[in-house]
């Protein structure tokens, strides 16, 4: 199948004081399969809220948090039975642990609610370490 999709998103982030920042974005994707009949489509829908709080423990760290529905099909040319009858979440937190002015140890949690869209299924939950180097 070969399958067309034209993407628009939009992100923006607002510093609010030298500690907080707010951001957001959302996306949009108009797909379409161009090699079957009746070229059938599918409108999908995402978004998500960010927050971030600098220099929290120490200078140069910083936690984050995320809340924001992951892609979701919100029509489908095939009928209703097609498009995603729940809604997931995606919730995220982390936090970014400069330890010197080369290394930084950032450990975080991410959890999916209702994965696939559908709330039959069991929320994941996934723990991260992420290590960066920088010379």
């Amino acid at each position: 199948m070969r399958f067309v999709a034209n993407s628009f998103g939009a992100e923006a982030a607002w510093q609010l004081s030298p500690v907080i920042t707010l951001g957001g974005r959302v996306g949009f994707i108009h797909a379409k399969a161009e090699d079957l009949p009746a070229n059938p489509n599918a409108s999908i829908f995402t978004w998500a809220v960010l927050l971030a709080l600098r220099d929290i423990g120490r200078k140069g760290s910083f936690a984050g948090f995320t809340v924001g529905q992951p892609p979701k099909v919100t029509h489908n040319s095939f009928g209703d039975d097609f498009k995603d009858q729940d809604t997931s979440l995606h919730l995220e937190a982390f936090y970014h642990l400069q330890v010197t002015d080369n290394l930084a140890i950032t450990p975080g949690l991410f959890v999916i609610t209702s994965p696939e869209h559908n709330d039959s299924n069991g929320s994941i939950y996934v723990g991260t370490v992420r290590t960066t180097f920088t010379y």
